[in-house]
């Protein structure tokens, strides 16, 4: 899993009441302005201008009543007291510069599932597999060959 959490705790669910706002107003450019500054780092913002200039289009496209339900059906998450129940291996990763869902959050998840491996990505905010591809392709990769055949 990648850039996860068991929990939202206060600063989370404020980010995400702001998502909720913008979603009930059906206003997808203010939701690229509250969602986009939480899920990229700053070095990527600053080098992936065009990137940034497809994703608002998008935005456009979004159901916000779908995404609305969804925002808040993970404003209510609280799993954290079940992961030990978790027997698959898993591997949980967080980008170093996650502002949304900071490392903190990745640790508690790694801690609770027996043997899960924590991996923490450096040069990275939430949106991991955007922002180090690579990397992220290793991980997961690597952690799949080490598990297969079990």
């Amino acid at each position: 899993m990648s850039s996860s959490v068991s929990q939202v705790d206060p600063l989370l669910k404020g980010f995400i009441g702001s998502w909720i706002a913008a979603a009930r107003a059906h206003d997808p450019e203010l939701l690229f302005q509250v969602t986009y500054p939480l899920n990229f780092s700053e070095t990527w913002i600053a080098a992936n201008q065009a990137a940034l200039d497809t994703a608002r289009e998008r935005y456009k496209s979004l159901d916000m009543d779908a995404f609305l339900e969804l925002l808040l059906a993970f404003s209510r998450l609280d799993l954290t007291a079940s992961l030990h129940a978790i027997a698959a291996p898993t591997l949980v990763m967080v980008g170093e510069e996650d502002l949304l869902k900071p490392r903190r959050y990745a640790e508690i998840i790694a801690r609770e599932i027996p043997g899960a491996e924590l991996a923490l990505v450096p040069h990275a905010g939430h949106a991991v597999s955007w922002e180090q591809p690579g990397l992220f392709n290793t991980l997961v990769l690597g952690h799949v060959t080490r598990h297969s055949g079990r």
